[in-house]
């Protein structure tokens, strides 16, 4: 017996051995699995990552790039002279940041709004300090064909911007920018680029010194575009408008998640380092290894038992035959019913004296259910036993009977 559970543990061992060496092969050859939602981190390789973005800057703007985390309010944004970046889904400024950007805009800086979300309220220190919503809205489609509009930023073919996954074109809710609303609030914003018929994506504000520019394609400078030609032809004519100067990334614009990105949870970030995963399969591996052979029942079943069954019918019955079929004197037939009658009272509801008077029967019909009637008509004929004269047959199957329909309640 011992030898053969030492048997069983070595196959078990030899198993988890044999199936994490076939894992680790198989997960060490998969390709990279990369993640399709849009992230737009500085520090990210992902396809919508902005990596590459983060490394070409500098030579746009023929300065350096600061990344900042902190609210605009509690910056001293004089200290830098150059540009501002907003690079994401979404991104929300106080009154206060607006007011810091707007007067920092104004000594002749530039302001890129690079988001998918456009603001509601910008401008602060100038006339208008609420925007009308109208100016901007969404348009589902699987792709934006863009371009410029004037030289010499301008190319004889649009550019195609999409949503791609994998190998798929997928649709996307782009966000398309209304110039003639704008201008009805801020008359000298004009289009820069766009896909025509009144659809841009990218406008000018002018704002004292410098200019604000709305680009509500980020995507495009991401880095699944900017390393194919087309795309990184047209990012280089959307950040030539960048000042020669610092930029100034603020990272806090991607912290709005968009309606692609997938929710983080410690599982992704398992997922996403090469120790961590290994480990995790293994460890799923050896978990399914315990259920197949440690979940088996280690003794043998316990039968069930049959419950108990109430054999005084069957007694009674046999009895009766026995003496019926002998025709002995019905009378002693009838004594020994009567004490094995009496015999279960005791034993069946703990009757000390056992008797056959008017308190026993209202006793008797409240334990079994039966009616008071039926328990006093029992007992008048178990009385009959001891009454002098003729006990027939006919008694004695009437007694029979009605021992009989009692045992059956009593069931």
């Amino acid at each position: 017996m011992r030898k053969a559970s030492q048997n069983t543990t070595l196959i078990v061992v030899l198993a988890i051995l044999l199936l994490s060496g076939i894992l680790y092969v198989s997960l060490r050859n998969a390709p990279q699995q990369w993640s399709w939602y849009p992230g737009f981190q500085h520090d990210s390789e992902q396809p919508y990552g902005a990596s590459v973005l983060y490394t070409l800057l500098p030579g746009f703007c023929s300065g350096e790039v600061t990344l900042i985390s902190s609210p605009l309010e509690e910056l001293t944004l004089d200290d830098y002279q150059g540009n501002y970046l907003a690079l994401g889904r979404a991104y929300s400024w106080s009154l206060e940041g607006l007011d810091s950007l707007s007067a920092w805009v104004a000594k002749g800086n530039m302001a890129m709004i690079a988001t998918e979300t456009m603001p509601d309220s910008l401008f602060r220190g100038g006339h208008y300090a609420q925007l009308n919503p109208d100016w901007w809205y969404n348009r589902e489609s699987l792709d934006l064909r863009l371009n410029f509009e004037e030289p010499p930023f301008a190319t004889p073919e649009s550019h195609k911007l999409s949503f791609r996954v994998k190998d798929r074109d997928m649709l996307y809710d782009w966000t398309v920018l209304e110039l003639d609303s704008l201008q009805i609030l801020w008359p000298p914003a004009e289009a820069v680029g766009g896909e025509g018929e009144g659809g841009y994506n990218l406008i000018r504000v002018p704002y004292g010194k410098g200019s604000f520019y709305l680009f509500s394609t980020p995507l495009a400078l991401t880095n699944f575009y900017l390393v194919q030609p087309d795309g990184r032809d047209y990012a280089e004519r959307v950040l030539s408008h960048l000042i020669p100067g610092d930029v100034l990334w603020d990272t806090g614009a991607r912290m709005s998640r968009s309606p692609h990105q997938a929710t983080e949870s410690p599982l992704v970030f398992i997922l996403q380092q090469d120790s961590l995963r290994y480990a995790w399969y293994i460890l799923l591996l050896i978990a399914v290894l315990y259920l197949i052979f440690r979940t088996r029942r280690r003794q043998a079943s316990i039968p069930l038992l049959d419950p108990k069954a109430n054999h005084s019918i069957d007694y009674l019955d046999s009895v009766a035959q026995l003496y019926y079929q002998q025709r002995t004197d019905h009378r002693a037939i009838a004594e020994m019913m009567r004490e094995h009658f009496m015999s279960f009272l005791r034993e069946r509801f703990h009757f000390r004296q056992a008797t056959t008077n008017v308190e026993t029967a209202e006793r008797l019909s409240k334990l079994t259910g039966a009616e008071p009637s039926e328990v006093n008509t029992l007992f008048n004929s178990l009385r009959e036993v001891d009454a002098n004269g003729e006990f027939t047959g006919y008694s004695l199957l009437r007694l029979h009977r009605q021992l009989r329909e009692f045992y059956e309640k009593c069931i």
